[in-house]
């Protein structure tokens, strides 16, 4: 693995700084003060953090207080011990914290955000797409989610297996993350990830989303919830205005510098429409019976 830039930070923050500050916070416990949710607003909805696997709601501790600071009303749940239960468990305490707080703003707010860490994202995906989440969620943004899985999570199996099953789900090519992939992903939520190039929990590759916005920062996996630059990028998403998914976006930062690529995703209604012309031409020619006369008459009417 390449060295990080300096303006990324230095090895000693990747490797030491950042992971012991992350740790100390996450000792803090799931202990949280949840806003007013009276006061939220269609424009101004409430903002769910989702922590990640061994995590606790303290490790967002310092996220959650710049959000607050900034006017925004953050609030997280208590995802058991550690968050190692199965997702599909904690993503239903996720649709049931997300029910009472809709009843709490007395139903002046139907949409939320969410802003979910590693495997906080995965739960928060599987909400969305298997619990009917989309109509709730209005902005999805991901810290280093492992959208295709990651090899690190072997070691989480062996140390934590035989009573963590979200240690085999984040495996490659898990049960597990195959449904959640071939299911499409709703157009109508505004999808972010932001990358950590040097994650070796989880690896650039596994973490880009299609289609949807992707931000790729020089840090680790613990950077994602201290870096002043990811906050920033946080508070530009909640804030500006929704955008329905319809294309993929990647900014990288070089060397202090973000540089973008486009590519063009087509809605799902197009990609069914282009695949049933397909088919149907498929089956025209199958049958050469039919296919030749059809053919003949068409030659026929050119002629005339």
């Amino acid at each position: 693995m390449a060295l990080p830039p300096l303006h990324g930070g230095t090895l000693y923050d990747l490797l030491v700084k950042d992971p012991l500050t992350y740790a100390r916070h996450a000792l803090r416990g799931n202990r949280a003060d949840d806003p007013d949710f009276a006061q939220a607003t269609p424009d101004r909805p409430p903002v769910l953090l989702i922590h990640g696997f061994m995590g606790t709601r303290g490790a967002l501790f310092l996220l959650e207080q710049k959000l607050r600071a900034d006017g925004f009303l953050v609030f997280s749940t208590n995802l058991a011990t550690l968050n190692m239960q199965d997702i599909r468990k904690s993503a239903f305490g996720i649709h049931l914290a997300i029910e009472k707080i809709m009843e709490a703003t007395g139903k002046k707010v139907s949409k939320i955000d969410i802003v979910g860490h590693s495997m906080g994202g995965l739960i928060a995906q599987y909400y969305i797409k298997f619990m009917g989440g989309d109509a709730h969620v209005r902005k999805l943004v991901t810290l280093g989610t492992p959208y295709r899985g990651t090899w690190a999570g072997l070691v989480g199996v062996l140390c934590f297996g035989s009573f963590a099953p979200s240690t085999w789900q984040m495996l490659p090519g898990s049960s597990f993350l195959r449904q959640l992939i071939a299911m499409a992903q709703p157009a109508n939520v505004d999808w972010t990830s932001i990358i950590a190039r040097y994650d070796a929990l989880c690896p650039p590759a596994t973490a880009k989303i299609s289609p949807g916005t992707n931000y790729e920062l020089p840090l680790g996996h613990a950077g994602l919830v201290l870096s002043a630059d990811v906050y920033r990028i946080i508070k530009r998403v909640l804030r500006r205005e929704a955008e329905p998914v319809t294309r993929t976006i990647t900014f990288r930062m070089i060397d202090g510098k973000w540089e973008r690529t486009t590519e063009k995703v087509r809605p799902n209604a197009e990609r069914r429409k282009g695949q049933d012309r397909r088919e149907a031409k498929t089956r025209a020619t199958d049958s050469g019976r039919i296919d030749a006369p059809m053919r003949k008459a068409a030659r026929r009417a050119r002629r005339k």
